[in-house]
């Protein structure tokens, strides 16, 4: 975690009384299913695991929240965003919070040799390596032509200058 807890809170309540919207970033990025909604988390000095609820992240930044969810039965969360919006708007707070679910309730992320782990979460945070990844497992010329697949390793020695033009152009298409 970057920020604490108390932190994240205070920064979704500063939002809401100054009326800007800085959105409070939540990234959730596991090899297993969420645990009875809980994460556990290393501390600063990453020598402790912090037991968390889910509850409180999506409630410390249900009012300017971007969340990630990036694991197994990343949608078994669903239901629990989906109550404590319910609630939160019942009492009459604002609630603005976008949730990207890497896969269903009853899902695993796929796995592939030569790609991320976390492939959802790098298409949103690195679209334009991935979309060259992609491209160059599923083109002719990469298959049977003179040029072969590329590899992360190889994606991540690419300039980022070249990249951040291909992040553009792919903004601008899409």
């Amino acid at each position: 975690l970057k920020n604490s807890l108390d932190e994240i809170e205070k920064i979704s309540n500063e939002n809401v009384k100054e009326g800007f919207k800085n959105r409070v970033l939540f990234h959730f990025l596991s090899c297993s299913a969420p645990n009875n909604n809980n994460i556990f988390v290393l501390n600063a000095d990453k020598k402790a695991l912090h037991k968390f609820s889910f509850e409180n992240f999506i409630k410390a930044t249900i009012t300017c929240g971007l969340n990630i969810i990036d694991c197994d039965c990343a949608g078994s969360l669903f239901q629990l965003y989906s109550s404590l919006i319910t609630e939160s708007r019942d009492i009459g707070n604002d609630v603005d919070l976008f949730v990207f679910f890497a896969c269903g309730a009853n899902e695993n992320l796929p796995v592939s040799p030569g790609l991320p782990m976390n492939l959802f979460s790098a298409c949103l945070t690195i679209p334009a390596k991935i979309a060259l990844l992609f491209h160059s497992f599923h083109y002719y010329c990469f298959k049977n032509g003179p040029l072969h697949p590329l590899n992360s390793e190889t994606i991540d020695d690419i300039p980022n200058d070249i990249l951040e033009e291909i992040t553009v152009t792919l903004h601008n298409i899409v």
